[in-house]
Parts: structure tokens; sequence; C-alpha cells
């Protein structure tokens, strides 16, 4: 029944079409005592061989019926929960299909979870009365310790012949295709469990290798020991982002199989630093800018001053690399010298100006026209005598 095995293409198939009804029917199910099985996990990697049980009409099923396909799908159900009985058509249809395509390799069971008004009788009366065909059968304490990981059903199993869990999907199928699409894309990976994947790990800053390194297929590859991310100065390691050919499981805490070669690249973001910017007469934040690491600060407009002229900013701020504060620097109108006071030499350089004896400062233009003439030079003068 095995097909010949090829080098899987996967699509993208963390973004999958299979979607799964998080809303499920609460599970009153009793997990293991056995200290590493835990609820709101999962079976994957865990093993259902050698189970030995009974169907629904007594006759006897043990895991030797897992050598009949490739892969088995094992849905766990009762008639109470909802969602578990809005699937069921669309897994009949797909039994339907199985069935008469044997060399597809695939076949699904039914496990039935006896509890909250779900008995032997009336989950046999359901299937009979609604033509589900495909093998039921009652879990056992192997079947029991996978399902009990999580408390919550539906539940599917997907199983190979020797009774690996490949993966533990909690929620309901939404469609016949769904159903289809997911176990053809299990049993091209089940076929090629014995091939190498090759991770390449990338720095994103720079799109160099950090390093690579092999798994089976199947792999979890929140198991592997990942490598640092490379640590560059004004840049903050974000987060791992990953290409094709990884599954992400249905239920939280969520796991990533790897199915195939994979590229898993390093996201950086920019640290951001509070450039601020001071008003150069009053000494008053005027602003502040959060910029990223390398790039330039947008400068303000500076508030204007009767009596000043604004003239440039005290800091460069066009490659930020850390925390800045800039000042305005701003002259008093007429005061020539920099002093910080108006005086009879100002008012005297002033008058120069005016004359043409000395070149243009616009620090002289009291009136700020473009030119320094008589006017200025008398309004600095008041200034000098404080004559209003």
């Amino acid at each position: 029944m095995k097909k010949q095995k090829g080098k899987p293409q996967m699509k993208k198939i963390i973004a999958i079409t299979l979607s799964v009804i998080m809303a499920c029917c609460c599970l009153g199910i009793t997990a293991s005592s056995d200290p590493d099985m835990s609820t709101d996990g999962h079976g994957i990697g865990m093993s259902i061989d050698g189970f030995s049980t009974i169907d629904m009409y007594g006759h006897p099923v043990t895991s030797s019926i897992l050598e009949n396909a490739d892969v088995t799908i094992i849905n766990y159900w009762a008639t109470w929960c909802g969602p578990c009985v809005g699937e069921m058509p669309d897994l009949q249809e797909a039994h339907e299909y199985w069935s008469a395509n044997p060399d597809l390799g695939i076949q699904i069971l039914g496990a039935v979870s006896y509890g909250n008004g779900c008995t032997h009788d009336s989950a046999l009366a359901f299937l009979e009365n609604n033509g589900i065909t495909y093998t039921n059968i009652e879990p056992d304490g192997i079947l029991d310790a996978v399902f009990s990981r999580n408390g919550y059903i539906p539940q599917t199993l997907v199983v190979d012949s020797t009774g690996r869990v490949w993966d533990h999907v909690v929620g309901a199928f939404n469609s016949y295709e769904d159903v289809i699409e997911f176990a053809d894309m299990w049993h091209e990976v089940i076929l090629n469990a014995d091939q190498e994947c090759t991770i390449t790990f990338i720095d994103g800053s720079n799109n160099e290798v950090i390093t690579t390194m092999t798994c089976p297929i199947g792999t979890i590859i929140e198991d592997l020991d990942m490598p640092e991310a490379p640590e560059h100065e004004g840049m903050r390691f974000k987060e791992w982002v990953f290409s094709d050919n990884l599954y992400e499981t249905s239920y939280d805490p969520f796991y990533h199989l790897v199915l195939g070669d994979i590229t898993v690249t390093a996201n950086y973001e920019y640290e951001k630093y509070k450039v601020k910017f001071y008003d150069g007469v009053t000494g008053y934040l005027i602003t502040i800018r959060n910029v990223e690491y390398g790039h330039a600060a947008v400068a303000p407009v500076h508030p204007e001053h009767d009596g000043y002229i604004f003239d440039h900013w005290d800091a460069d701020f066009s490659c930020i690399t850390g925390p800045l504060d800039v000042h305005g620097v701003c002259y008093m109108l007429g005061d020539g010298d920099g002093d910080g006071v108006l005086t009879l030499n100002d008012a005297i350089s002033a008058m120069r100006v005016a004359l043409g004896s000395i070149e243009y400062n616009a620090i002289y233009d009291y009136d700020q026209n473009g030119t320094v003439d008589l006017i200025d030079v008398i309004a600095i003068m008041r200034t000098v005598l404080n004559v209003n």
C-alpha cells in the first residue's frame, strides 16, 4: 500500500487551509496519572502501538489495524458535542472516498468519548441513524493517554502505520475538502518520514547565514537548540520569522513541526532614541522626536521671540545613535559682540553697517526687513538708553 517516495513539495503550511473551531465542547475526561502527561497539551510524538479494544459491535480491534494504511485519522467524539456531530458527515464522505481509493493509503477510525449522557447505546444509535459506517472503537488506556492530554473535543489524531502520533488536532474540520487536504498533506509527510530537513538561520540585518542544522521531518522546532540571534549596535532582536514548510499545531500551546527545508530569519527592529529640542531663549522643551538608530531627526520650527533671532541648533542630529538634547542658539538683535546686552558699542557697530563701512550682519537688522539702516540704529540706541 506504500506509495513511491519523493521529496515533498509543501505549500506554505503554516497558513494551511485547515481551520479548526476552537470554541470546542468541554470534555469531561481524566488526565493520565503519569507525571509526564498534562491537560491542555498534545500527544505529538507519542505512540498508540499496542492498543487493544473493541468496536461498537464488540469485535476486537488492536493496533494492527494501523498497518492497513500509511495514515490513520482517529477522531474522538461524543453525541452531545455539537462540533463533533457537525463534522461527522464530512468525515464519513472522506471515509467513502478513501475506501473507494485504497491506493491512497488513508483510513479513518472513530473513538467514542463516553460520559455526559453519551453511552454505548446512544453512540451506536447515532452512528446507525446518521449513516456513519467507518469503524468506531472504545478507547483503552493507551488511547486515553493521548486523548487526555487535552480536555476538549473533538480531537483528531494523525497516526502512521507504526502507531506514532504525528499530529493532534483539537477542534472540528470546516469541510470535506479540509479533511482531504489535511490528510493528503500528512500522507505526503509520513511517506517521506526518513527525509532529513535543513534549517538555515539567517541574520535579517545583513542576510548572512548564522548557522545551519539538520533534523528529521516532523521535528518540533521548539525542541531544537536554536542559535542566539547576533547582536547589532542600535538594533534589537524581535523574533524568528519562519519560511514555508512549517506546520503550526491547532491548540495553545502552539508548536511548529518541520515538514521540509526551511529558512529561519532573525528579525530586528531599530532602537529608538529620544531627541529633545529646547528653546534657545526660554530654555523650555519644544518637542521630543523618537528617532530610529542611524536616522536623522526632524527639527521643529524654533519659536519666534521679539528682539531675538534664531541662528542654529547646537548639536548634529543627522545620524542619531543615542539620546540627544538639542538647544536652539538665538542671538539678541543688535548684540553684535554677543555679550548678552545691548551697549553703545553695538549701536556704533550697527551705524557702521548702515553706512556700508563694514559687511552686512543680520544681527543688526533690528526690524528684520533684510537691510540695516538708520531705523535699525535708532531702535538699537533706544534699547540701549531704555527709551520706549
